[in-house]
């Protein structure tokens, strides 16, 4: 039983710190503590629902957002985006999907075409017609089959609800912990003044 708790003390601490983390670079961009706060929550609720962990999809979202101001589009749209390329190939996860998108909404489709092997001429051509960079991800993944279906089915898989139900123990175990780490974060900012 000691261990057990060990474990679980930390996992919860070890979210909070990737909540912390995360919470910092969105808050970076976002300049606002609120915003912020709704976003982290967002990707919580969305983590529930996929085979993605939380701490990947907030790390996936702290780095997306220049994008979505670049592309003029949500960040949640946008995580949804990089959920269905993550699910086309899982080995690439959530950060090499957001990595990919990052790239596309600039302009090099590099990535989305190599990683998650979206078809080159299909690209050049809505390129060549002038379509935004956002809008032909978008169309060569559906012409590839690939939608939130996937990433639906990848749930309901015994690894995404294995996934789904440890994200949950440790979202469980970081609200346990929060005191503590709250407590822990405050003592070492302390000690550093002190120093």
């Amino acid at each position: 039983i000691g261990a057990g708790l060990y474990t679980a003390a930390s996992a919860g601490l070890s979210f909070n710190n990737a909540m912390e983390q995360a919470g910092a670079k969105i808050n970076a961009f976002t300049k606002d503590a609120d915003l912020t706060a709704k976003i982290l929550e967002d990707v919580r609720l969305e983590a529930a629902k996929t085979p993605f962990e939380f701490e990947a999809m907030a790390n996936a979202v702290s780095g997306l957002l220049p994008a979505a101001k670049q592309a003029d589009v949500g960040i949640m749209d946008l995580l949804k985006d990089a959920e269905v390329l993550a699910a086309s190939n899982p080995a690439e996860g959530l950060e090499g999907a957001a990595f990919a998108l990052r790239e596309a909404v600039s302009g090099d489709f590099t990535s989305v075409i190599e990683r998650f092997n979206l078809p080159r001429s299909m690209i050049n051509q809505l390129k060549a017609e002038g379509v935004p960079a956002l809008e032909i991800v978008r169309t060569a993944m559906k012409n590839m089959g690939y939608d939130m279906d996937l990433v639906t089915a990848l749930a309901n898989t015994a690894e995404g609800r294995w996934s789904t139900f440890k994200d949950t123990l440790t979202n469980l175990a970081g609200t346990i912990t929060k005191p503590i780490f709250d407590a822990l974060s405050g003592g070492l900012g302390n000690i550093n003044d002190f120093l």
